[in-house]
């Protein structure tokens, strides 16, 4: 399935993310169903859909601004939940078959992302929505975990 391609529809549940932000909301990444879960710390849970059908959210991270940022790994595209407006964002990344697996936002709001299926690294800014492509020096590197370094200036990408 290629960028935009409308997957089949989501059957059942499978979480692959579990997340916490500064209020004691808990998230989880349903990457069967195609929905980002919010528990609240009475245990009350709501189920958002992204926007893509089938889009395989999978890991996430909560930013300095408890907003949640996850990878959409069947889509191809890089998601963002606010928990205040229960809204999810999408940003498909230009280069095909990329495959992000994992996110994480620097101290100066750029976000990270390491592809599965493609030898590069990814630094996004959403304020202005462009994506800056790193290829890596050798091929076959499957990129599963991302880290930024804020305490280097500017931040620093770690895999």
């Amino acid at each position: 399935m290629g960028p935009g391609a409308k997957g089949k529809e989501p059957q059942g549940h499978f979480i692959y993310g579990i997340n916490a932000d500064s209020k004691g909301n808990a998230y989880l990444a349903d990457m069967s169903g195609g929905n980002i879960g919010e528990m609240d710390p009475s245990g009350k849970l709501g189920l958002y859909p992204t926007p893509s059908v089938n889009s395989g959210p999978r890991r996430m991270r909560v930013d300095k601004d408890d907003k949640l940022w996850f990878a959409e790994n069947y889509s191809f595209k890089i998601g963002e939940f606010d928990p205040e407006t229960k809204r999810i964002q999408e940003w498909e990344d230009p280069a095909p078959w990329n495959g992000a697996y994992d996110v994480a936002r620097d101290k100066d709001g750029y976000v990270w992302v390491g592809g599965m299926m493609s030898d590069l690294v990814t630094r996004f800014n959403p304020k202005t929505g462009e994506f800056t492509h790193y290829l890596l020096p050798s091929p076959g590197a499957n990129i599963r975990r991302v880290e930024v370094d804020n305490l280097t200036e500017p931040a620093s990408f770690l895999a």
